[in-house]
């Protein structure tokens, strides 16, 4: 028995509205669940319905299981935190208002075993990152073959070249600048 899960967090909706659309399908086989649900008009609905479809799209794509071999095993609508604004009140006052949002998780369950199987993700980062740190390594080495009177050559040139000869290099006309100003000093005489 292999279960299949996907959940969405801090959805913007209150969980016990959302709980009235997870009981009218909870029971019901995947398809008559999907079909219900794009008929119920709520926007709870619609949260479950996206979260379904996302388990299901795990199970087809990363296991391999065909839609048919899928169960809907569970639906569970948790509270989440609520987000906490404030209204103005007479003499002065705040009244607090409150936006729950609500956690969505739904479990699929197949009784035939997957047909892909699941990469593991950890040891193919890290084979990747130490492949990475390899090909950096030797580009330092590259670098490191240069000459150190080739650098102080290049440093040199282009220190003596002023900003009209680097401006002409990259074809671009060379900014006018204004004349200093004056700065002027307030002074005021006492008395």
């Amino acid at each position: 028995m292999l279960l299949i899960k996907a959940e969405q967090r801090h959805s913007r909706q209150s969980p016990r509205k959302v709980r009235l659309a997870a009981d009218a399908v909870r029971g019901m086989k995947l398809n008559k669940a999907i079909e219900q649900l794009s008929v119920i008009e709520t926007k709870g609905s619609v949260v479950i319905l996206k979260v379904i479809r996302q388990a299901l799209a795990n199970a087809t794509n990363n296991l391999g299981l065909k839609t048919a071999d899928l169960e809907l095993k569970e639906i569970t609508i948790n509270q989440g935190s609520s987000f906490k604004r404030f209204r103005a009140a007479s003499r002065g006052r705040s009244s607090t208002i409150l936006k729950p949002t609500c956690h969505v998780k739904v479990i699929l369950q197949s009784s035939v075993e997957p047909t892909l199987k699941p990469a593991d993700k950890k040891t193919s980062k890290k084979v990747e990152s130490k492949k990475e740190v390899k090909v950096q390594k030797e580009d330092k080495h590259n670098l490191s073959k240069v000459t150190q009177p080739e650098i102080h050559q290049a440093n040199v040139e282009n220190s003596m070249m002023d900003k009209s000869q680097m401006a002409k290099q990259v074809n671009r006309p060379m900014p006018a600048r204004l004349p200093p100003t004056k700065k002027t000093v307030n002074r005021t005489t006492s008395k």
